[in-house]
């Protein structure tokens, strides 16, 4: 029975910790992409800053459950995007917002703990 019951505690922890992980990648992609559109309407500096910053501190994290080709996409993306702003290219930079946006979502979407990603 002691068995039963560490195996049971086991699982509720590691349970915890994927649906923890689900919650903290999604929201963080979300909220990348929120300011993703946010910069494509206003290409503010800080708001420009406020997503490489979001980005760099959380990337070592979603290494951790996102491939490495799709984290590296979106850094290329973010790259671009600071190359298109210091060379004041406005149509280039929105397009890249979008880009980064639907990667986001994306990436996002597939963190989302549901039955159909269980089967």
């Amino acid at each position: 029975m002691k068995a039963f019951i560490g195996a049971l505690c086991i699982f509720a922890i590691l349970v915890a910790l994927v649906l923890s992980n689900s919650f903290y990648v999604r929201n963080t992609l979300k909220g990348i992409s929120e300011l993703a559109i946010d910069l494509e309407r206003s290409s503010a500096k800080e708001e420009n800053d406020a997503l490489v910053k979001l980005w760099s501190s959380n990337r070592a994290l979603l290494s951790l459950s996102i491939e490495a080709d799709e984290l590296e996409r979106m850094n290329d993306l973010i790259e671009s995007l600071n190359s298109l702003y210091a060379a004041n290219n406005l149509a280039e930079f929105q397009k890249y917002c979008r880009l980064i946006s639907e990667l986001a979502l994306e990436l996002s979407g597939y963190e989302c703990v549901s039955v159909e990603g269980i089967l």
